[in-house]
């Protein structure tokens, strides 16, 4: 099954169509994701399995440290699905993950002599506070946790827990 939206394609690929994988695909299909420089288009492939995984990236893009050179089939992430926590929330951490990918481009256009001012890609590069965004916002493992950690992005703690339902909110109000 394959949902074309605007400048987004979500397709799905599988063997059968687990009921978690399901939920997703139904949540994930009418939404459109735009890449602001307006040439790239954003590639969702969810991947059926257990868990099913989605696979986020570009058809083709400018690298940003060289304009000149174009990158095609670019993998921004692969996040393994191991909950659905709703058709609302996951759109909300779609829409709150891709900001935190656009943000770690944005960093890395904000340069002196050259050199990003903060660099997403500085190393430790697991833990660079700089690569927040990519890294809280497409995590290896989408759960509860980490979803809280992708709303947090673009939101207030306070705000993101009033978003999420009761069972999670209390997890959270725990911490």
């Amino acid at each position: 099954m394959s949902a074309v939206v605007h400048h987004c394609a979500l397709e799905f690929t599988g063997k059968g169509q687990s009921p978690l994988a399901e939920q997703w695909l139904q949540a994930l299909a009418p939404v459109v994701l735009r890449h602001p420089n307006g040439r790239s288009r954003a590639v969702l492939r969810l991947i059926d399995g257990d868990p099913p995984q989605l696979y986020v990236g570009l058809d083709e893009t400018a690298c940003t440290s060289d304009p000149t050179k174009t990158m095609r089939d670019f993998a921004i992430s692969t996040v393994k699905l191991i909950y659905f926590p709703g058709e609302r929330l996951a759109r909300m951490w779609l829409a709150a993950a891709w900001c935190g990918y656009i943000c770690h481009e944005a960093l890395e256009l904000v340069t002196v002599d050259g050199k990003a001012v903060l660099d997403p890609h500085a190393e430790p590069y697991p833990s660079n506070p700089y690569n927040r965004g990519l890294r809280d916002g497409f995590p290896v493992e989408l759960n509860s946790t980490t979803l809280f950690d992708a709303l947090r992005l673009v939101m207030s703690r306070d705000a993101a827990i009033a978003e999420v339902n009761k069972e999670d909110r209390d997890l959270w109000l725990g911490q």
